[in-house]
């Protein structure tokens, strides 16, 4: 059976593994993505944050099959999982997966969405919802739909008893504190305790906007915090665990960038 994963990546330390599904309902204008395409995580990728961007980057079309995904996160002894993206929902074969990993690993399954598909959560532990804008007319043109089906299905899923988080990304200038307050108070009106993580936005392709400072994610985060009761940002600071990418491996992905190598060529690993 095919899955739409391209890439795995693990958290040894904390057992934690990443999974990134293709495709996207959504065509997100700073999408970190389009900057780079495999987790952004990675040790390898951390610094590309504050790179200038060079271009777009093009998604990669390997992917592995069900028993691969299975195999590998046995095989590594994840305690954690999550289903991300670009939108892990649409893939078909995510709620197997995350059955499968309940019953054989006891997993803790989170799934971040965009919330414009409604997936089956029956083996799902967590959301964590990307809310990107509040104004119809914003979400419109920075994602190409609208926000409507978006907050009915924020509350649907709230109704369901899922544990959610909220998350949004600070983009000065667009997304800045005046629109990450409007998103509180619709969030506070669902549950004021819900935690909302707020990301600083890094430049993305030839978007006008500037990279997200501290001070600009401080200030969205005191303007969300006049509604909320728990919102949470990451301040420059040394990550404490280390991240590799397991599919396509480490040593793949540095041939991969070499000059004139497509990584569609390469074998697939299955």
């Amino acid at each position: 059976m095919q899955t739409r994963v391209y890439n795995i990546a693990f958290a040894d330390s904390i057992k934690q593994a990443y999974l990134h599904f293709r495709d996207c309902n959504l065509t997100c204008r700073g999408c970190i993505l389009r900057k780079i395409p495999f987790d952004s995580m990675l040790d390898r990728n951390m610094h590309l944050y504050l790179a200038e961007p060079n271009g777009e980057a093009s998604m990669p079309n390997r992917y592995l099959d069900f028993d691969g995904v299975i195999d590998a996160l046995v095989g590594l002894g994840a305690t954690s999982v999550l289903f991300e993206g670009q939108e892990a929902s649409l893939d078909p074969t995510m709620p197997l997966i995350a059955r499968t990993l309940h019953q054989k690993l006891s997993t803790s399954n989170i799934l971040l969405t965009n919330g414009l598909n409604m997936p089956d959560l029956a083996h799902i532990d967590k959301v964590a919802f990307s809310l990107k804008a509040f104004d119809e007319n914003l979400h419109l043109e920075y994602t190409g739909q609208s926000n409507r089906v978006i907050l009915r299905n924020f509350k649907r899923i709230y109704d369901s008893g899922v544990p959610m988080l909220a998350e949004t990304v600070v983009i000065p200038g667009y997304v800045d504190a005046d629109e990450v307050a409007n998103l509180a108070r619709f969030i506070a009106s669902v549950d004021p305790g819900m935690l909302y993580h707020l990301d600083a936005y890094s430049k993305v392709a030839d978007n006008p906007w500037p990279r997200a400072t501290v001070e600009n994610v401080e200030k969205a985060a005191l303007a969300a915090g006049k509604y909320l009761k728990n919102v949470h940002f990451l301040r420059e600071e040394p990550r404490e665990f280390s991240v590799r990418s397991v599919f396509p491996t480490e040593a793949e992905l540095d041939f991969a960038e070499q000059p004139s190598v497509d990584l569609v060529r390469m074998p697939v690993l299955v």
